[in-house]
């Protein structure tokens, strides 16, 4: 009966634990989909482009290897 009810808690334990992830994904979502919906709008301004240093100016040649 002790071995039963131990598997029962972790069940109840890991049941509590994934609802309570749902609700803080629930809640990261909705917070993302209002910074999505007001940066698709038609105010936005438009970037500048920076110039990138020197030394990362050179990077897509020095991933290929050697």
């Amino acid at each position: 009966m002790e071995k039963q009810t131990m598997v029962i808690a972790a069940l109840v334990l890991l049941i509590l634990v994934s609802g309570m992830q749902s609700v803080q994904l629930s809640n990261i979502q909705g917070r993302l989909s209002g910074y999505a919906y007001a940066a698709a709008g038609p105010a936005q301004q438009p970037q500048t482009t920076q110039q990138l240093p020197s030394n990362l100016q050179q990077l897509p040649q020095q991933i290929g290897g050697c």
